[in-house]
């Protein structure tokens, strides 16, 4: 185990003294079966975690991408709006957790909004009250596009037959010249 240790310790090393330090206090009493148990305790040890302003930062920068479906647009979100809740309410009475809970929807609503692509002013209109009424109208109104779409695509309209000069037009078994060939 000692060798393991002290690889993993040489090759931090590299990166700075500080991170070795901080690499051979976390990792000093434990024992590890593979490499990957030693990643994963110096991911949790050492990455940065995300701060709140970071996560708002995400949260107001996210956007639908051209082919992203609401589905997916939604889940980040959604995601990002309950680690924002998670992180703003430690430690706050009920009181001011619930303030800053409908707060922190309404943000996440609006910037659901705005980040709809085509979507957008069809939900603008339907004024939804939270994130889930916004979600549901918006995947409600993706399904009847997509339908709309598809059945474009399989009914196209039959061309119209128009005669050109000089065709011969048949009628009820009588042929005649078009109108600019003149009549014979």
């Amino acid at each position: 185990m000692t060798t393991r240790r002290n690889q993993a310790i040489a090759k931090m090393w590299k990166y700075s003294w500080r991170n070795a330090i901080l690499l051979y206090l976390v990792v000093k009493y434990q024992n590890f079966e593979s490499w990957e148990e030693l990643r994963d305790l110096l991911k949790s040890n050492l990455e940065p975690q995300r701060t709140t302003q970071h996560l708002y930062q995400s949260l107001y920068a996210t956007k639908q991408k051209t082919g992203m479906d609401i589905l997916t647009y939604s889940k980040e979100i959604e995601a990002l709006q309950n680690t924002i809740i998670e992180q703003e309410t430690i430690g706050c009475t009920i009181e001011v957790a619930q303030a800053l809970e409908r707060t922190i929807k309404r943000q996440a609503l609006q910037v659901f909004i705005e980040g709809l692509g085509d979507l957008k002013n069809y939900i603008k209109a339907r004024h939804p009250d939270s994130l889930f009424n916004a979600i549901q109208a918006a995947r409600e109104e993706e399904i009847v596009r997509k339908s709309s779409e598809e059945s474009k695509k399989l009914y196209k309209p039959a061309a119209t037959s128009k005669t050109q000069p000089g065709m011969i037009i048949f009628w009820f078994g009588f042929h005649t010249r078009s109108p600019s060939m003149g009549l014979q």
